[in-house]
Formats: structure tokens, C-alpha cells, sequence
């Protein structure tokens, strides 16, 4: 018998428990990438990839504020390491995922071009 329905709360703030815990660790994961964006020579290829993956998760949730933020953040991060052709095939994978993701949602056209290097490994 749900418990909700016979004025036990706690079974609600259960169900509260897990979306906290994750707008938590989102905040967090949030703050070191604005740190690390921050110091050029921090920046490795670990946080694009990172930012794009979080831009992927907000694009499945619809969450319009964070794929706005994300977004300008992926984009200062791959022109930090001097454009797509400079990053590698895992980082440039997750980056064109989350942009045909993106694409899909706002019914257009990917905005990144597919590099020629990685239109031959797809094909």
C-alpha cells in the first residue's frame, strides 16, 4: 500500500533523496569544470569531454538553462585547445553524439562539421 496516500512523508522524501543528491554533484562537477576553465594550463582534453557528455544529459532532459551554459563552456573549451582537429577521436565522438543530440532536439542541422579524419573511420 503506498504510504504517500496515508499521510506517511518520509516515502516522499525519499523520492526527493536521489534528485538531490544529483543536483548536488551537478553543482560540484559544475564548480571544477568553471575552475579548471579558468586556468588554461589545467585544461586537458578530460573536461570537453566531460561538458559534452553533461550537454548530452541535458539535451535527454530537456533542461534548456544548463544546455545553454553547457554549451557556451564546450564551445570556449574546444576553441582552448585550437579547434576540433586538435582533439582526439574519443573527446571529437562525444562532442558530435552531443551535438547531433542537440540537432534533434531543436529540429536543424548539426552546427560542428564532421572532420574528414572522422568521416573515415565512420565509413
Amino acid at each position: 500500500m503506498n504510504m504517500a496516500l496515508l499521510g506517511d512523508t518520509s516515502a516522499i522524501g525519499e523520492l526527493q533523496r536521489p534528485k538531490r543528491v544529483y543536483i548536488n554533484i551537478q553543482g560540484d562537477t559544475v564548480k571544477r569544470l568553471n575552475f579548471l576553465v579558468g586556468d588554461p594550463g589545467a585544461v586537458v582534453e578530460s573536461p570537453t569531454l566531460t561538458v559534452a557528455a553533461l550537454r548530452a544529459i541535458e539535451i535527454i532532459a530537456c533542461n534548456f538553462g544548463c544546455i545553454t551554459v553547457h554549451t557556451t563552456r564546450w564551445i570556449a573549451l574546444i576553441q582552448i585547445h585550437g579547434g576540433l582537429k586538435s582533439l582526439d577521436h574519443p573527446t571529437l565522438f562525444q562532442i558530435y553524439h552531443s551535438e547531433i543530440m542537440y540537432a534533434t532536439l531543436m529540429v536543424t542541422v548539426p552546427a560542428q562539421p564532421l572532420l574528414p579524419r572522422c568521416r573515415s573511420e565512420i565509413l
